[in-house]
């Protein structure tokens, strides 16, 4: 008996290399399947290096005519292959195994790149020899199944984190409110919450801490009448959304570059930015990677020499331990702290912090009700509130960009979180438009934002 050649040019049986992928695809429910206007827009803007894969268990290197499900980037696809086979790809070796992937030959795939045939069967045959396997048409088998796997795993983690910032919204806002979630071509997920008219005036927002919301829920519907859309994308580890590996200041950049191709994709580049307290990290970082933002609003910018004098203790304590955790023991602290009833302690600390902040208490006793949400909220949000401990010990102003004329700082005469002397001090001859506001504490901004908004225009 003949042995069958290992690059026989018949395309594999797509009957057979898919078999076991249609049942893991059949496991998705509809609404995670990707698909929509706004999908398409994106894909025409922002289209991934990698491989889509449709609803009938077919690859594709560019986006499908039929309904998506899913897609790898490189990244990821070297990746699968490396965790199974034990090792990496090069770069001719990826781009090849995605060409195979799509069910082309390897005459097909020599005709269109102007690669000589005998340069794909010798990479082919390295493709065997680092999967340690017989057939080319075996490998494109497992390599499918594995890929499918990957992009399925992907969509019901990220379904996962999709329930709690969705939940969010229609807690708050209802009807007014929605959420976009993304997967970026770095591979992360990128989920945006959005309040207001579809076709509204966007503002782009970068959140506080414990407020990972905007605008308050009792100021929506007026926001709604003023044609005002309020764009927040959800900063890593809050509200369940996925944290890198790294350090707090390497997530906030990583962050802002996933936002910035967010804001290229649908063409949000010239909208302002404002960020509330510790978001103007993210704020700045994502000047410094969207140049033509026009303007950017800082408020209530956090600049404070000791974290732990600044956080309520009780939470401070919470977070250090949060900071020294793996994912098994934050899962184990989220459900002890949604246990435990908060609201007198979280009244007591913030009573504390604000002690010399007449108008941060005002607002907290007119807005008692949104207690609840915040302590909802910050349940779910550890992780984002471990990193934004260790934000607090980082300097903003060393990060404002070369134009800083575009960029207006509003900072609360009694707010217990920013060294307003410090901060003028640091900026000296910076062209920043720098401002102390009497009568602000720290979170009139975000509970007065119509002062703001009056204050920039």
């Amino acid at each position: 008996m003949t042995r069958p050649d290992p690059f026989d040019e018949a395309p594999f049986d797509p009957h057979l290399s898919h078999e076991g992928m249609s049942r893991i695809l059949s496991i998705l429910p509809e609404e995670r399947r990707l698909t929509g206007a706004a999908l398409d827009q994106w894909l025409s803007n922002a289209a991934v290096q990698g491989l889509y894969l449709d609803q009938s268990g077919r690859f594709h290197v560019a986006p499908p005519e039929a309904e998506m499900i899913g897609y790898v980037t490189d990244e990821q696809l070297d990746d699968v292959f490396t965790k199974r086979f034990g090792k990496a790809l090069t770069p001719a070796e990826l781009a090849l195994l995605k060409a195979l992937l799509t069910n082309l030959t390897l005459r097909e795939i020599s005709a269109d790149t102007g690669a000589t045939y005998e340069t794909r069967r010798s990479q082919a045959k390295s493709l065997l020899a680092k999967s340690r396997m017989s057939r080319q048409a075996d490998l494109i088998n497992i390599m499918s199944a594995l890929v499918a796997m990957s992009i399925t795993l992907r969509q019901s983690q990220s379904a996962v984190i999709n329930r709690t910032s969705d939940e969010v919204v229609q807690r708050l806002y209802g009807a007014l409110g929605r959420v976009h979630h993304l997967t970026m071509s770095s591979g992360r997920d990128l989920h945006v919450m959005d309040v207001g008219p579809p076709g509204g005036q966007p503002i782009l927002l970068m959140h506080s801490t414990f407020l990972p919301f905007y605008p308050m829920p009792a100021q929506a519907q007026d926001f709604y009448g003023q044609n005002l859309r309020f764009l927040m994308p959800v900063r890593p580890g809050f509200l369940g959304s996925q944290l890198p590996k790294g350090e707090a200041i390497e997530i906030t950049d990583l962050f802002a570059r996933d936002v910035a191709e967010f804001v290229r994709a649908f063409n949000f580049t010239t909208v302002p930015v404002v960020s509330h307290t510790i978001g103007v990290f993210a704020a700045l970082k994502l000047l410094k990677h969207s140049p033509d933002h026009r303007s950017a609003l800082l408020v209530s910018p956090t600049h404070i020499t000791s974290p732990q004098s600044q956080l309520p203790p009780f939470m401070y304590e919470t977070i250090k331990l949060a900071c020294r955790s793996n994912k098994a023991i934050m899962a184990v602290m989220d459900l002890l702290t949604r246990a435990i009833d908060l609201p007198e302690k979280f009244r007591s600390s913030f009573g504390k912090v604000y002690a010399d902040s007449p108008s941060d208490l005002d607002i907290i006793a007119r807005n008692e009700p949104l207690l609840a949400d915040v302590i909802w909220t910050a349940s779910r949000s550890m992780a984002g509130l471990a990193t934004d401990h260790a934000l607090m010990r980082s300097d903003w102003t060393a990060m404002l960009p070369p134009d800083a004329g575009k960029v207006r700082i509003l900072m609360g005469e009694t707010d217990p979180h920013c060294d307003t002397i410090a901060v003028l001090q640091k900026l000296g001859k910076s062209s920043a438009d720098a401002n102390i506001i009497k009568g602000w504490g720290q979170i009139t901004g975000i509970f007065e934002p119509q002062d703001v908004l009056s204050l920039h225009q």
